[in-house]
């Protein structure tokens, strides 16, 4: 796989004063990973709680180091405004259970030819999916009734060292995917208010029984080694099928889909690397396992993007050695980052990427172009940096710990004065929860 170039991380470093005194504590061996398959949740712990006033928290004792994040609040409210920005909501301050959150070091793992082969059995097994043996050509082979393909573009078996395996249905006459002017959420809404995307109850049966079926494919990959660590079910999301149509050529939307995603965790830590960031770079993804199924359950898309190992990685996070618990930047202190980034953030300057992204500059007329934040949860998780962000780093990368603040967005035109938005609204990510803004809880950083 190419490797993107990447800058080195930047962003706006804020002095907290007494919030990064290190507060280290004595050598801890990493706890092994297991190949659990579960929902996305991490708990949270009652605290001092935040106001909705200027979202100020009651400060009390909260030193940093292994376990100082136990005494983040149970909930946030922030509240800034600024020209450009309106930000106010609440959520809960999501902590994790572990005992301390050491940086790993991630090695990639390419698929051996016999890993490679237990794989195409596993779905086999699985899927009924059955592939023409000693026909592969160099990116991959398709199945035993052609209605399949398997590539491996970047596994052992073409000398790269980044493991995907991706299958597609090869039906010509058959699409999920969006362009400009079209996308499968619309599609799907589309026929759920035509009624003809099944009844509410019919769809819940179906997506428990698709949910069975992926998680025993990747319990199937624990099991014969082919994956590491757990898995957590990250996204849940109902999708329109196009079908041409066969007389007249054109595109039809007539039948729904169903999309699942599993994310690899560290132990019981999620590693969020799919979601947009409203502020900083986005993330990039460890391991995870997508399916797309059709209404009738037929497996459209299986990509296994990724296989990673971790190791310990000593002097990060004010940590001397190897496994060393490390410090953890307090909540409230990344909570007073995150407000003072979100205030000073000069949106016109911001890369809006595509999907749901408005261009931000200033209207006529007294008006202006605001973005509309919703603050909805902040947790604290691992960020993976890949390797090229690191200086002296080649492959893989890094797992470091981050205070990720997340909600929902809108941008829109506001006239001088006012708090609404008003005329087009367009919000952000189409209305999807979204990271904004990551913090590193080793100094403070943004990512």
């Amino acid at each position: 796989m190419r490797k993107r170039k990447r800058s080195a991380k930047t962003g706006r470093r804020v002095v907290v004063c007494a919030a990064l005194a290190l507060c280290l504590c004595g050598c801890q061996v990493p706890r092994p990973e297991l190949p659990v398959v579960g929902e996305k949740k991490t708990e949270s712990r009652a605290g001092g709680g935040y106001g909705a006033e200027g979202g100020a928290a009651e400060k009390g004792e909260n030193p940093g180091g292994e376990m100082g994040w136990k005494d983040a609040p149970s909930s946030y409210a922030p509240q800034v405004r600024t020209e450009t920005i309106r930000l106010a909501g609440e959520g809960e301050v999501q902590v994790p259970q572990e005992a301390a959150l050491p940086a790993y070091r991630v090695v990639n793992e390419p698929y051996s030819e016999a890993e490679y082969g237990r794989y195409k059995e596993i779905v086999r097994e699985i899927y009924g999916i059955s592939w023409k043996e000693g026909e592969r050509d160099a990116q991959g082979e398709f199945s035993g009734d052609g209605m399949y393909y398997l590539s491996f573009p970047f596994t052992d078996v073409s000398k790269d060292k980044t493991a995907i395996l991706w299958i597609d249905r090869m039906d010509p006459n058959l699409t999920f995917a969006g362009d400009g002017e079209y996308q499968p959420d619309e599609g799907f809404r589309l026929l759920v208010s035509r009624g003809e995307a099944g009844t509410e109850e019919e769809r819940e049966m179906l997506r428990q029984r698709l949910e069975e079926k992926s998680e025993a494919f990747i319990r199937r990959l624990s099991e014969e080694e082919l994956c590491s660590g757990a898995f957590v079910r990250d996204e849940v999301r109902w999708l329109g099928i196009r079908t041409r149509n066969e007389t007249t050529g054109k595109w039809e939307q007539g039948r729904y889909g169903l999309e699942l995603v599993y994310e690899r965790t560290c132990g019981n830590v999620p590693v969020p690397g799919r979601e947009p960031t409203l502020m900083g770079k986005p993330g990039s993804a460890i391991q995870y396992i997508g399916f797309v199924y059709a209404d009738d359950g037929t497996l459209l898309e299986l990509k296994n993007i990724g296989r990673q190992s971790l190791e310990a990685d000593g002097g990060r996070n004010g940590a001397e050695k190897a496994g060393e618990a490390a410090f953890i930047l307090p909540f409230d202190a990344a909570a007073q980052i995150f407000e003072q980034y979100v205030r000073t953030y000069d949106d016109t300057r911001r890369a809006l990427p595509a999907g749901g992204f408005a261009e931000s500059a200033a209207a006529g007329d007294g008006a202006g172009t605001v973005t509309a934040i919703r603050f909805t949860r902040a947790a604290l998780e691992y960020r993976y940096v890949p390797a090229a962000e690191e200086e002296g780093a080649e492959e893989g990368g890094f797992l470091r710990p981050v205070w990720n603040f997340y909600g929902t967005a809108s941008v829109g035109q506001t006239r001088a004065g006012e708090r609404s938005l008003e005329g087009e609204i367009t919000p952000v990510a189409n209305g999807r929860e979204i990271i904004l803004v990551s913090v590193d809880a080793a100094d403070g950083s943004i990512f």
